[in-house]
Formats: C-alpha cells, sequence, structure tokens
C-alpha cells in the first residue's frame, strides 16, 4: 500500500504549482484503515472495552513499521524525498517519540499507554530508527480518513468510527439504502433471535438498548454511537494516533447539549 501511494505521488495531475512543488519536495502520503467496528464486534469486544483500545494499539503499531520501513527501502530505490535532510526522520525520530515533546508542550503527564502494547513476536524499532536515519521516501505516511463513503462500498464499518447504529437508512446521491450490521445479524442468529427482534430494532431504529429480549452481552457490542461512552472515542485515537504521523479524521457523537459536559 505504501508503494502503491508513493507511485500515486507521479501519476497525480494536480491543478496548481505550488501543489505540484509541495507534492513533489515531500511525497507525503496518508495511508489509513477502516473497518476497526467491524472487527472488534468480530472479537467480541464492545467499543468500551480496554481489549478494543488495546487492538487498535497493536494494529496501528503493525502498520506503522511496516509503512516507515517500507519508505526506508524505497528511498534506496528511488532517493529520498527533497526536505529530509533536518527532518525529524533525518535524527531518527519516530512518531511515539513525539510524546514526550507534547507532554512538555502540554505541562503534564499523558495517561495514554506508552510504548508497545504488542504481543510476541515484538517489532524491532531500534533496528528501524537506524535505518531511517539513512533516508525516507516519504514526509508522511499515515492519516485515517472518515471513510464514510468507501467503506460502504467495501461493505464495512467507515474509518476508526463505532457503528452510527446498527440498522438505518443512508441517503447518498445515488440513492436510498438499508444498511444492516451484518456482525449484528449472525450474533442474533447464533441466539434464534434474529428473526423474533429484527421488526423491533427497526422500529427501535436500530438501538437494541429498550428490547428485553435481547442478552446485555450483546447490546454492549452492539451500542450505537450515542451511546458509546466519548472517552472510549478518546482512547481509542489516542492509542492510534501514537503510531500516526499526521492526523486522524474522526467523529464524535454526544447525547448530551450541556456546554460544561462537552468541555470535559
Amino acid at each position: 500500500a505504501t508503494r502503491q501511494l508513493d507511485n500515486l505521488v507521479d501519476i497525480n495531475e494536480l491543478p496548481i504549482q505550488e501543489a505540484k512543488r509541495a507534492d513533489g519536495e515531500n511525497r507525503a502520503v496518508g495511508l489509513g484503515l477502516m473497518g476497526f467496528a467491524d472487527s472488534i464486534e468480530q472479537l467480541g469486544y464492545s467499543y468500551e472495552d480496554n481489549e478494543a483500545a488495546d487492538f487498535m494499539d497493536q494494529v496501528f503499531e503493525f502498520i506503522s513499521f511496516m509503512s516507515i520501513d517500507e519508505s526506508t527501502e524505497l528511498a534506496k530505490e528511488r532517493g529520498t524525498y527533497k526536505n529530509f535532510k533536518g527532518s525529524g526522520w533525518s535524527k531518527g525520530e519516530l512518531p511515539m517519540d513525539t510524546i514526550e515533546r507534547l507532554e512538555k508542550d502540554r505541562g503534564r503527564e499523558l495517561t495514554v499507554k506508552k510504548g508497545s502494547v504488542r504481543i510476541l513476536p515484538a517489532l524491532d524499532w531500534e533496528s528501524l530508527r537506524n535505518k531511517v536515519k539513512q533516508g525516507m521516501r516519504n514526509a508522511t505516511l499515515l492519516a485515517i480518513a472518515p471513510n464514510a463513503n468507501i467503506g460502504l462500498v467495501a461493505g464495512t464499518s467507515p474509518g476508526i468510527d463505532p457503528r452510527f447504529t446498527q440498522m438505518f437508512s443512508r441517503n447518498k446521491i445515488s440513492g436510498k439504502y438499508l444498511e444492516v450490521n451484518p456482525n449484528m445479524i449472525i450474533s442474533l442468529k447464533k441466539e434464534n433471535l434474529w428473526e423474533k427482534t429484527r421488526e423491533k430494532i427497526l422500529e427501535n431504529h436500530g438501538d437494541l438498548e429498550g428490547l428485553s429480549e435481547i442478552p446485555d452481552h450483546l447490546k454492549k457490542i452492539y451500542k450505537t454511537s450515542f451511546s458509546v461512552s466519548p472517552y472510549a472515542y478518546v482512547e481509542v485515537a489516542a492509542r492510534a494516533q501514537k503510531w500516526v504521523d499526521q492526523a486522524i479524521s474522526r467523529n464524535i457523537y454526544l447525547d448530551i447539549r450541556d456546554i460544561n459536559e462537552i468541555m470535559k
């Protein structure tokens, strides 16, 4: 994926010279991910579970490591990007090293888990750090987009967001669709509940919470976006951001209108 994104820098036809120059000098790309909620549902985790945050941590450590490593290999083959000299990469700085700088800027310790939570085999970041100093093909590598449209096309959940709801009507330029979470259907069929509850779920706008027939462990896994704790949204994003050298674009849903609660 990193190699193909680097190819796109050369293939893209940009409309203005400033964009062409920035693209050519930095070769910045933004590899992301979608289907996070889809994955944790299949693993039996709620978005609020510590296991879900740890899963995000492990997934993005792996993506980050492999993408950075590939950019060093591309630099050997095709040369470094023009502005590599003097960059953080040229000093051997990696995305997770910026946590310490952020703590100094904020004047307090960050509560996010530091370092790797990956189960073995461990990734050799120190060897990669030495490779990075020798050259990088791309100024930036990772970014997470919302993926609302392509997530729909791919048949998975968008970006790293939880499900908006488990069953809802989506209006697009191309038409109107009834979107139903297939993982929820499988889970309910295992409990012999799908046929009994599907009409009620639709009437309830895809929210399982008020349906007494559905067991609590499934209600926990298949929460709607507004019922997921906002602190879980922040934790999942923080775990990914530790390994991401650019930004994460995502939605956060609050069922409150109190400005003090929103500020918290």
